[in-house]
């Protein structure tokens, strides 16, 4: 878990450090193939990364949409998506959506269930059903993090 930790603390440290930079690269990746190319590359060295985090917790890496390497995939641009639009946003706070995509990755890690709950008779649909875990509030604690000392 410390891994993961560190890999989001040192991403928000990044976007909070240079989120104009971070931004503009977002930006011009869809309308610069260079600027893209890159932009791709650099989500795809943390996936790798965040994949093997994911093997060592005994997840397995086959070539479904369950293995390690697709869910670090997604989760990584999750996580890229996440603090491009709370860098964009003036009222949002950056070390509480760290503090949530941290704890995204850790139910992924621990392979901890989600509850859906859904009023009773209702058909499966987005908006006529929440998504919550069964756990008290969420922990909005202080990771060890340079930028917020």
């Amino acid at each position: 878990m410390k891994a993961l930790e560190r890999a989001v603390c040192d991403t928000e440290a990044v976007w909070r450090a240079r989120s104009t930079v971070m931004r503009a690269a977002v930006d011009h990746s869809a309308l610069h193939a260079v600027v893209g190319a890159a932009w791709s590359d650099t989500v795809a060295r943390f996936a790798r990364t965040m994949a093997q985090v994911l093997r060592n917790t005994g997840m397995a890496d086959d070539d479904g949409p369950n293995g390690a390497s697709a869910l670090a995939d997604a989760l990584c641009w999750m996580t890229e998506r996440t603090f491009y639009r709370a860098a964009r946003l003036a009222d949002e706070d950056l070390s509480r959506v760290g503090t949530t995509i941290s704890e995204i990755w850790r139910k992924v890690m621990t392979n901890e269930p989600l509850r859906v709950d859904r009023p009773s008779g209702s058909r499966p649909r987005a908006e006529a059903w929440i998504v919550s875990t069964p756990q008290p509030k969420p922990r909005l604690r202080r990771r060890p993090c340079p930028a917020r000392r």
